[in-house]
């Protein structure tokens, strides 16, 4: 006689077969997370670089003061549409993202109201925050601040995230210089 015929798998293999099948589906379901993950961060600095690039845009198409004088922070509420010199942009700080006219962007119909909920800006863009600096840049050095006026300017945008522990992210940060001569 001869050795009998399994029919069916013992409990060992099994066993065996179903650990190396989770471990197979974990490393899947990882591998998803992680590009899912990546390619979230990756559309979100893109948006962030467009918002940044607009505002730097929007500020560049203004004249610069005609007699140089220190720039000093913009502290008013004032909507960004009543500026009339590159100068004013200094120190304007956005949270939420506001559009030209001082709405939250992504939340207002151009009519005074509020889009319908379908049409509003994702959630976690008001979460955003815009930031842009208008600075005297020394001749010499560019990439230092000069402590007096000159004719040479830096415009910065800053865009970042609030993550859900307090924590900024940096999505983008874009700069032009300018002298005084090429923007009036």
């Amino acid at each position: 006689m001869g050795k009998p015929i399994r029919n069916a798998f013992t409990l060992v293999e099994s066993l065996v077969a179903i650990s190396l099948t989770t471990l197979a589906v974990g490393a899947f379901v990882s591998s998803i997370e992680t590009t899912q993950s990546s390619a979230s961060s990756g559309v979100e600095q893109l948006i962030a670089e467009g918002l940044a690039q607009q505002l730097l845009d929007e500020a560049l198409g203004l004249p610069v003061q005609k007699t140089a004088i220190p720039i000093t922070a913009n502290l008013s509420n004032a909507p960004r549409s009543t500026f009339t010199h590159l100068e004013q942009y200094h120190q304007v700080t956005e949270n939420p993202i506001l559009d030209i006219y001082g709405h939250p962007l992504g939340k207002e119909d151009g009519q005074g109201g509020l889009r319908g909920a379908d049409y509003q800006a994702i959630e976690r863009f008001q979460k955003w925050h815009r930031h842009i600096t208008v600075e005297y840049m020394d001749r010499e050095t560019p990439s230092l601040p000069s402590g007096i006026v000159t004719d040479l300017l830096r415009v910065r945008v800053r865009v970042r995230k609030m993550n859900h522990d307090g924590t900024h992210t940096s999505l983008a940060d874009v700069s032009r210089y300018v002298t005084r001569e090429t923007i009036e």
